[in-house]
């Protein structure tokens, strides 16, 4: 499973966009928002696929201010396990 990335999953009665949460034998957890988490049995999924569409709100660069675009990185770049990798970003 690869972190934060967006994911279709399309199942036999709907079609759930999200972040990856849990994947066990049986289900997969899916968050479509940081409120909403969907359990889909794996027997119900038709297809499942990586987008390459951000979960981030369109043109929420346009609404943050230099200052909290740059908070915002540095919350999201803090996340890794990576330390060094972080600092070559921020550079």
């Amino acid at each position: 499973m690869r972190e934060f990335e967006t994911y279709k999953i399309k199942t036999t009665a709907a079609e759930h966009t999200g972040i990856l949460k849990e994947r066990t034998p049986d289900m997969l957890v899916l968050n479509e928002s940081p409120d909403n988490a969907v359990r889909i049995a794996r027997s119900d999924i038709k297809s499942t696929e990586i987008v390459n569409v951000s979960m981030m709100p369109q043109g929420l660069d346009k609404l943050l201010s230099p200052q909290e675009m740059s908070d915002l990185m540095t919350f999201l770049l803090g996340q890794d396990q990576d330390p060094e990798t972080d600092q070559k970003i921020l550079r």
